[in-house]
């Protein structure tokens, strides 16, 4: 036999292979002493009849089919059972025939007529023989049936031929063969054929373990202790008995002495076992009254044969809401709604097939609440099918559920974090040298799976960065201090060549001890906000250069179109200055005269208003020398609506002698701007003189309409007139150089004023068509100063 198949037996199987050894070496110590005329190799006890040959070779036989059902041979155990059949068959037609050789008279013819004692019929194996083999074959082909009523023939042939077996010894026993009747002459049986074939018979039941009285002795219930507690007792006397007659057949004492140690053995005997029982019913009690509790405690559930609910524990009760009283005798599945036919159909088939089950499943209370079990059945043998149980035991693992749940939610959540800030993560165990990178970090390295796993010393040796050494000092200071962690900037250089800027935190894991042990990264790639920071600061110098020159240009070429304005704008406060300093004249040049309260009040009133003109004389002053001013570019936080008045009073200072109403739509979210005051002010100026102009021989209303808005973070000004608006042909290329809507006009106003628009971080634009019927409405959007920039 192979011994792998060996090594895959159980213990039972193994047990049977024993027992096929044993009895080929019997047979085959047989056949050694009928060759070499060894009487006690074929009789064992000198004066026993003898194991025959052809006997021998079929105890070979039945051995060899035994070992193949133990080993799952099924074709070699009914080989071997039609094999023996057919040798009974043919020792029974010798006997039938007077005239007929048995086949050991002709191998051995001497021998065989000389034992003695002499057989009834030499040469042939004895009726109780063939009688035992037969019944022992009959099992044998029993082997794998799957009928039930079959399983229990094949059982009741090895039954009975073990019996057969035993109950042939009786003659043996007995102390004068002379005295043996023609009957039990052919009753009479060899020690060791009676041993060869009862155990061999043995074996057949041990195979035939789950089925009939031999389910009963090996089942772990009660009437199976009693039956493997009764069997030692009416064997041991028929032991006892076959020692003592053994004693006085080779005269080793007398049978007094025999009946004496026969009935000292047995008491002795009965008295050991009958402690060994009041132990073992005694420690059972103790057991199964601890088991009782224990069982209380716990979740376990015990269903019958019939797949009824016989256990219901309080634990049971706590879990699911239901008493005992409302579910013994019910199926589990009827309240506990299991999910589906299919797995309590896939479950039972697995308890009968492996006697085992376990999976997780779901639950559902009295109050219909939900719950994930562990759950595991073990099927307990009965006596027969009536009497198995199946124990289940539960776990809660609904705790468990919702964490996982959780978990993976998390999880899932973390990874999309990940991937959404592009992030690379690196663990790093200091003490044993090893980084563990994951997909983003070696995606902003630029190196393929797996390349960064591995030793720290061995990575560093194959990634180049730039500013190793600023990186390793700060992060050797953090650790030294004991830091949590670190923030860094390191430029790194891929295997294609291409530079990276990367931003990242480094997180410091130290022992109870404080020895850095581990060492968390994650980094991002802000190689692209880097650079636009640096084309950003290009750009703002070369924006303060253009704004500078921009609007010394185009306050230059406005001085003279402003001048006649200046000049009708101041004429009006200076007549209205001379007109009261005349009538301060008359009223003081009457020198005689005492001044009354009212004369006083009107040189009072015209003092003011001679003030009051002189202070406007000199604020369009101011405003027309902050216009034409040249200074830097600075940015800073300005008052929008303040600043678009200021504009409308340089660039429509006749607005009402026009006949112009200037409406103002200011947003409170649009209060203030991060802009140079001066170059928003000159593009305010430059589109209401445009506004005004293009009004100027239009039938009236003449309206002027200016409205802030704030918009993602950007402040939209709109400055709409309800002139004739702008030619179609010009749209298109308003904003070009050299192109005007004047006839006299040079074209740069609006190309200029877009390129500051621009060097503000907005745009600019004419918006069609113009909402609200005609005219043109020109639109620009600059920066909105933030909270953060209002308090800083």
């Amino acid at each position: 036999m192979d011994l792998r198949v060996a090594q895959r037996l159980r213990r039972p199987e193994r047990f049977v292979v024993f027992i096929a050894i044993g009895v080929v070496t019997i047979a085959l110590a047989a056949l050694l002493g009928w060759q070499t005329g060894n009487v006690v190799l074929t009789s064992v006890v000198v004066g026993a009849i003898a194991l025959q040959p052809t006997t021998a070779v079929a105890l070979i036989i039945g051995a060899t089919g035994l070992v193949g059902a133990a080993v799952g041979r099924r074709w070699l155990a009914r080989i071997a059972g039609v094999v023996l059949l057919a040798a009974c068959a043919i020792w029974l037609a010798a006997y039938a025939s007077p005239h007929a050789v048995p086949i050991d008279l002709m191998l051995y013819r001497r021998a065989v007529l000389a034992q003695r004692p002499s057989p009834l019929w030499p040469g042939r194996p004895s009726l109780i023989t063939c009688a035992v083999i037969a019944l022992y074959a009959a099992s044998l082909l029993g082997v794998g049936v799957r009928q039930r009523w079959l399983k229990l023939l094949a059982l009741s042939a090895a039954s009975l031929g073990a019996l057969l077996a035993s109950l042939s010894i009786l003659p043996f026993l007995l102390q004068d063969p002379s005295q043996l009747t023609i009957l039990h002459q052919s009753l009479r049986i060899a020690l060791n054929t009676s041993v060869g074939v009862g155990a061999l018979c043995a074996g057949a039941l041990i195979l035939k373990r789950d089925a009939g009285w031999v389910r009963l002795v090996a089942s772990g219930g009660e009437q199976g202790r009693m039956a493997r507690l009764l069997t030692p007792v009416a064997l041991i006397p028929i032991a006892f008995g076959t020692l003592a007659n053994i004693g006085v057949r080779t005269d080793l004492y007398g049978p007094d002495v025999r009946m004496l140690l026969i009935i000292v053995l047995s008491a002795v005997a009965l008295l050991f076992l009958a402690f060994w029982a009041a132990q073992m019913l005694g420690r059972e009690r103790t057991q199964r009254d601890s088991l009782a509790k224990a069982l209380e405690r716990s979740t376990v559930m015990i269903v019958d044969g019939h797949g009824k609910l016989r256990h219901w524990p309080a634990a049971c009760e706590a879990l699911y809401g239901w008493t005992a009283a409302e579910v013994l005798g019910r199926r589990p599945g009827e309240f506990l709604n299991v999910e589906g036919a299919s797995v309590r159909e896939a479950t039972r088939a697995a308890i009968r097939d492996h006697g085992e089950w376990r999976g997780e499943i779901q639950h559902w209370t009295k109050t219909g609440a939900v719950r994930w079990v562990a759950l595991q059945w073990v099927l307990q043998k009965g006596a027969s099918d009536e009497e198995d149980r199946v124990v289940g035991t539960i776990s809660d693992i609904t705790d468990l559920k919702l964490a996982e749940a959780s978990l993976r939610e998390s999880q899932e959540r973390l990874t999309l974090a990940i991937s959404g800030y592009d992030l690379g993560i690196g663990d790093s165990d200091v003490l044993a040298d090893r980084l563990i990178a994951d997909e983003g970090l070696e995606r902003i390295f630029g190196v393929g799976p797996g390349e960064m796993n591995g030793s720290l010393s061995g990575i560093r040796g194959r990634m180049v960065v730039e500013n190793l050494d600023e990186v390793l000092r700060l992060a050797d200071a953090a650790v030294a201090e004991r830091r949590p962690y670190v923030v860094d900037d390191v430029t790194i250089r891929r295997p294609d060549g291409e530079v990276r800027r990367l931003h990242g935190v480094r997180r410091f894991f130290y022992s109870a001890a404080g020895v850095h042990e581990r060492t968390i990264t994650v980094y991002r790639d802000v190689t692209e906000e880097w650079q636009a920071q640096a084309e950003l600061a290009l750009r703002g110098d070369h924006l303060a250069q253009l704004r500078s020159e921009l609007a010394h240009v185009s306050r230059l070429s406005a001085m003279g179109e402003m001048a006649a304005a200046l000049a009708h704008e101041l004429n009006q406060p200076l007549t209205a200055i001379g007109n009261s300093v005349g009538a301060l004249k008359i009223m003081l040049s009457d020198g005689g005269r005492e001044l009354d309260e009212t004369a006083r009040g009107r040189i009072v009133r015209a003092a003011n208003q001679a003030e009051g003109q002189a202070v406007r004389a000199g604020e369009i002053v101011r405003r027309l020398r902050d216009f034409i001013a040249r200074g830097e570019a600075d940015a800073r936080i300005e008052q929008l609506d303040r600043l678009i008045e200021d504009a409308v009073a340089l660039g429509a200072p006749n607005a009402k002698a026009d006949g112009i109403e200037v409406c103002f739509d200011f947003s409170p979210k649009a209060a203030r701007i991060l802009a140079d005051r001066i170059q928003i002010q000159q593009i305010l100026v430059n589109l209401v003189r445009n506004a005004n102009e293009a009004m100027r021989d239009q039938p009236k209303p003449h309206i002027l309409t200016i409205s802030t808005a704030a918009k993602r973070g950007m402040v939209e000004v709109s400055v709409r007139d309800s002139g004739p608006g702008v030619a179609p042909d010009l749209s298109t290329r308003l904003f070009s150089p050299f192109v005007s809507t004047k006839n006299d006009g040079m074209g740069v106003g609006l190309s200029i004023c877009r390129r500051i628009v621009e060097a503000h971080g907005g745009r600019m634009w004419l918006e069609e068509p113009c909402p609200r019927g005609g005219g043109a409405d020109f639109r620009f959007t600059i920066p909105l100063a933030t909270k953060e920039l209002q308090h800083a």
